[in-house]
């Protein structure tokens, strides 16, 4: 077996040893950013940068050391099959929308964004797995690269900078959509519940710490799906973590931090700005309150059987006529209910890439799965990237996310620690 964390193969090159790392950790930080813009200045995303430069530094790497390639090969020789039958169910999607339906022609461009959406997600699940089979280390670095970066947002209280940072009184990052900044948000969130009862000692308090610091940006973007989500996962992360350390202590851990959420939710409410606390309470806690109990002047919000519900429905009877589905980029010359996707993941999928895609996507998850179980069920880090996937799958029944960039940077972070465990299990 190969021990791909031996000083002295990472040692014969450091551009292997130390540039990579950093690079992936920086692209892991970067990811808080999308798109901005400020009077005359446009700020593009520097994600996609900074992982295709970590992708041609991690290329060169391996044509110059074997023993570093022999990582990338083993993910490509399990994975790609399964990868190509996705990429390749979508093109064929595309070409029967291009044959078939006329009115695509006019969204080339998008469909080329699109592509090239896919193209680096992809892309990412490669480089997450080889830098952190080869770089051990490096998951803990990207973790908390993950769990830092939405320091930038607090600018979003300053008044002058709210234009940039705020819309319709949610908080949307760079000029980010709400919701899929709030998902990312949420693993933060993950991320420190984990580290909080998978530590011992003092230093796991930090954990609860980061909660009450980073709740009031979770909350300000005002994201039911990721609300309802968020708690789904950590209540399934309750449950495993109770049954593999039955005691007294593990159940005062729980019960900790389910007082912790609930006192960090209820106390950021109070800090965010009036109409930011009136569209919070407009689209959640009227549900469950009676209208004079907080603001009473709070208006009803759309039934969601009129919202998702609704787009669920109708992008489910459209799957089952598009067995091949129609290509990316087809909400604009088949949208569901005339201008959206379905928002929910596996439609989105069936759509884009028809049965055979959602099919794909599926093997690769349950391989993925089958893959975790080799994971280091004691470590924090490990716990955290195996919960944040769960909890992304549970959001992608709200959101389209096939091309969301942390959902495939999470699963190349499985499988890089999946081969790393079992090449390392007999060394």
């Amino acid at each position: 077996m190969k021990n791909f964390s031996n000083p002295s193969i990472l040692k014969e090159s450091k551009l292997l040893g130390n540039y990579i790392p950093v690079l992936f950790v920086v692209s892991a930080f970067s990811l808080i950013w999308r798109y901005g813009i400020v009077p005359g200045v446009q700020f593009s995303k520097p994600f996609e940068i900074l992982i295709l430069v970590t992708a041609g530094a991690t290329a060169l790497g391996v044509i110059n050391n074997k023993e570093y390639a022999s990582a990338l090969r083993r993910v490509a020789s399990r994975y790609s099959l399964v990868l190509g039958i996705l990429a390749f169910s979508t093109l064929v999607g595309l070409v029967y929308s291009l044959f078939v339906l006329q009115e695509s022609h006019q969204y080339l461009s998008s469909v080329y964004s699109e592509l090239g959406r896919l193209f680096i997600a992809v892309l990412t699940f490669f480089v997450a797995a080889h830098v952190v089979c080869v770089n051990p280390k490096s998951l803990k670095w990207t973790l908390s690269a993950v769990v830092a970066s939405p320091v930038v947002l607090y600018l979003a209280f300053l008044p002058k900078l709210q234009e940039f940072f705020i819309r319709d009184a949610r908080l949307v990052g760079a000029k980010n959509d709400p919701n899929y900044l709030a998902t990312f948000l949420a693993l933060g969130l993950i991320i420190a519940s984990v580290f909080f009862l998978f530590n011992k000692g003092r230093r796991r308090w930090l954990g609860i710490v980061y909660i009450f610091a980073a709740s009031p940006l979770f909350l300000w973007a005002n994201s039911r799906a990721a609300l309802v989500s968020i708690f789904a996962a950590l209540a399934a992360m309750s449950v495993l973590y109770f049954l593999r350390n039955r005691s007294r202590r593990a159940a005062l851990s729980i019960i900790i931090l389910a007082i912790s959420f609930v006192a960090a939710m209820s106390v950021s409410f109070f800090v965010l700005p009036g109409d930011s606390q009136f569209w919070i309470y407009s689209k959640s806690a009227s549900y469950f309150l009676p209208d004079d109990a907080l603001l009473s002047y709070a208006e009803p919000v759309y039934d969601f059987d009129i919202t998702r519900g609704g787009l669920w429905r109708e992008g489910f009877l459209k799957t089952i006529g598009l067995p091949l589905g129609l290509g990316p980029a087809y909400h604009n010359w088949a949208p569901i209910a005339s201008m959206y996707g379905p928002h929910n993941l596996w439609l989105e999928v069936s759509l884009t890439s028809g049965w055979i895609g959602l099919g794909a996507l599926i093997a690769l998850l349950v391989m993925i799965f089958k893959d975790s179980r080799l994971r280091d069920i004691e470590s924090w880090a490990d716990n955290a990237i195996f919960i944040g996937l769960i909890y992304l799958l549970i959001n992608g029944f709200f959101l389209d996310m096939l091309t969301l960039r942390w959902l495939w940077l999470l699963m190349g972070m499985v499988v890089g620690r999946a081969i790393y465990f079992k090449d390392n299990r007999y060394a």
